[in-house]
């Protein structure tokens, strides 16, 4: 997360967020395990600016790895969403890469 979130969870960049998040996915991914499969979490949109987001998209679809997210969790989220970036969350998501086919995103659908 880097943005809208207590400041002991948001990273100081996108680039430091994905920084760390592909240097625990490398980390899991040499222990070469069939039981362990790194899956990247962010939170849902609002605590993601679009370029952590992208990022997060790019490590996931170079290391073949699920994403797992939220979406429309409330209807105060849903209109938050589109007032500030203009549209829905899930399309913001499906433009980011970020819905690989192992992805989980638990749509609340509330809007």
């Amino acid at each position: 997360m880097d943005r809208n979130s207590p400041d002991f969870y948001v990273e100081e960049s996108a680039n430091a967020s994905a920084a760390e998040t592909l240097a625990f996915v490398q980390e899991m991914m040499a222990k070469a395990s069939d039981r362990i499969l790194p899956v990247i979490t962010p939170r849902f949109v609002p605590t993601c600016t679009p370029e952590l987001m992208g990022q997060l998209g790019d490590i996931a679809k170079t290391y073949d790895i699920p994403i797992q997210s939220h979406l429309s969790e409330s209807k105060a989220e849903c209109s938050w969403v589109k007032v500030r970036c203009g549209r829905i969350g899930f399309d913001m998501i499906s433009e980011w890469q970020c819905c690989a086919t192992a992805s989980f995103i638990a749509r609340h659908d509330v809007s």
